[in-house]
């Protein structure tokens, strides 16, 4: 008999044990992140530690997919200099008892005096239809007394309408903090799954958590109903309880601190993202999904900050911020001397210790001297892909005139030296033989004497000889059309290479939006004219088709550029 007693009194503290842990607690977790407020590059958590220990930034290891976010600050929530704005849903379907909906009303005022300086609140009602009481007050008489005026009496209950509504009314964009209190019996008649899908997703849209104050009302389904609220409250990163706890909620709101982390770039994908958030000192990881909406304008526009020689034939050169297109060596375009094209082999771009930089590897050594950079296609990793400016840095190297005229500078000196020892030689001759009364015929100076002397009085004959130019380069005509006809005639002799584009420092340049800073490059190969394309956002077309690397011209061939028509007629070369 005694053993029986016993064994139903360990029952008992068994039942009573597991009924108080079965009591929803807010904060139940160690670790909890309300909401996540995203307007890329920055984020801001809001994070509830139930031991109420404050956070460190050296606590906080935050990643958005595979970045690692660099932890900004760490601070308390302060409702008196920040403030939360309060939205509630008071459900006035016939369906909630009598007395507890009083007892809300008494609820709503007892929240109403503990709230801060910079809190706000908006109270909306829901039954047959959505209502908004009153937006954005302070707490005042004046809401109290709405409060008091309200009844429930309707028959049907618009829940999952009355969060889609109130979600859709948020000023996203705004720093305030939104939370969304609704006290209902969780029954609806909105539209069912499809209304509650459409709910849910505004709601994570907008970054709001939902806290839900669930109502007994002794009907058959509202067990589940609740229930279900419950589950819809969590997926939104708030918490479920059931009514009354409205004072609770307020202390439990108010203790929670702010973590502020920081992305590389503003980039946003308008998808959802999984941030994933370590907190070393709990050794707790909490993930929770993000939209990427929003963003904010970046501060300055990207450009080279310096570029240095970091090898006999390597450059380095840094930018402002992170860069997309920056490891294409077609991309750059590098002159030495403002006249010299400095040809680039390799690109490599990196990342590292806040550091964004691209090591060029060049065909020829690094010489003293200026060397303008100029970049194509190079965009900032941002939503506005701004291009850096050119910038001319110098350098410390090698001497150019030294390493490509030396040896001729040596032999010159030889020849001179041989050259003045033959003339003392000569003179050196003369004065030791006689003159004799005939001279031999004096040879003219230059050649250009020999052609004048063709045809000399008394029918004595010269060789003629042809005076050739050294150095002769292939010509072009470029006629560039518009409206079918031509506008301009161009006449270029290809020296090397021949830069066209947008930039005003090419050799020729278009005012034409759609052309490229760098468009293509005309340059000497043989003895023909060739064109490379340098452009790969609006690629160079060549009678109608694009232009993959480099191939020669041909007379009459039509050049597409950005909008510009240009025909190419070749010029013959003369002797």
């Amino acid at each position: 008999m005694e053993m029986r007693w016993r064994n139903r009194l360990a029952v008992c503290f068994l039942i009573l044990a597991v009924g108080i842990f079965m009591v929803p607690v807010y904060g139940a977790d160690t670790v909890v992140i309300e909401q996540a407020k995203v307007n890329m590059p920055k984020i801001r958590l809001y994070v509830h530690d139930t031991e109420n220990k404050m956070l460190s930034k050296d606590d906080v290891e935050a990643y958005l997919g595979q970045e690692l976010l660099e932890t900004e600050k760490v601070s308390r929530f302060d409702k008196d200099r920040e403030g939360s704005r309060y939205v509630f849903l008071m459900d006035i379907s016939s369906s909630v008892p009598s007395g507890t909906f009083e007892q809300i009303k008494k609820e709503l005022k007892s929240f109403q005096r503990k709230m801060g300086k910079g809190d706000r609140w908006t109270l909306m009602t829901f039954g047959e239809k959505v209502t908004t009481v009153f937006q954005d007050q302070k707490a005042s008489d004046q809401v109290s007394d709405k409060i008091d005026r309200l009844k429930g009496k309707d028959d049907r209950t618009l829940l999952f309408e009355a969060l889609k509504q109130a979600a859709q009314d948020i000023d996203a964009d705004s720093g305030q903090r939104n939370i969304f209190i609704v006290l209902t019996d969780g029954e609806d008649f909105s539209g069912g799954e499809a209304s509650k899908a459409e709910a849910l997703d505004v709601l994570e849209k907008k970054s709001v958590s939902l806290y839900a104050q669930g109502i007994e009302n002794g009907d058959a389904k509202n067990r589940a109903n609740r229930k279900a609220l419950g589950e819809f409250a969590r997926e939104t990163g708030g918490e479920y309880r059931d009514f009354p706890s409205l004072e609770d909620l307020k202390d439990y709101l108010d203790e929670f601190q702010i973590v502020e982390l920081a992305g590389s770039s503003n980039k946003i994908t308008f998808q959802k993202e999984t941030l994933s958030v370590n907190f070393k000192q709990e050794k707790k990881q909490v993930q929770k999904e993000v939209y990427l909406t929003r963003y904010q304008k970046a501060g300055e526009k990207a450009k080279i900050s310096k570029a240095e020689k970091t090898g006999d034939k390597e450059i380095r050169i840094y930018y402002n911020q992170s860069m997309t297109g920056a490891d294409e060596p077609d991309h750059f375009r590098i002159l030495y001397q403002g006249k010299h094209p400095a040809e680039v082999l390799k690109a490599k771009y990196a990342e590292k210790d806040g550091d964004y930089y691209s090591t060029l590897q060049m065909k020829d050594s690094i010489y003293q001297g200026e060397y303008t950079i100029d970049c194509s296609d190079v965009v900032s990793d941002s939503m506005e892909k701004t291009e850096p400016e050119e910038l001319t840095v110098r350098l410390k190297g090698k001497n150019y005139v030294v390493h490509h005229y030396g040896p001729i500078f040596l032999l010159a000196a030889v020849l001179t030296g041989g050259g003045v020892f033959a003339v003392f030689r000569t003179r050196k001759k003369k004065r030791e033989e006689p003159e004799t009364a005939e001279e031999k015929p004096r040879e003219p100076e230059n050649l250009e004497a020999v052609q004048e002397e063709t045809t000399k009085p008394g029918g004595n004959k010269v060789a003629v000889r042809e005076h050739l130019e050294a150095g002769h380069h292939p010509e072009i005509m470029l006629k560039v059309y518009a409206d079918d006809r031509i506008a301009a005639r161009i006449s270029a002799e290809i020296d090397s290479s021949l830069m066209v584009g947008r930039n005003q420092n090419s050799d020729l340049y278009f005012d034409d939006p759609t052309m490229s800073r760098q468009q293509f490059v005309l340059f000497e190969k043989g003895e023909e004219i060739w064109i490379r394309n340098l452009s790969k956002t609006n690629p160079t077309q060549c009678n109608g088709r694009i232009i993959e690397g480099e191939i020669p011209l041909r007379n009459g061939d039509v050049l597409c550029a950005g909008s510009t028509i240009i025909k190419c007629e070749m010029k013959e070369r003369t002797v």
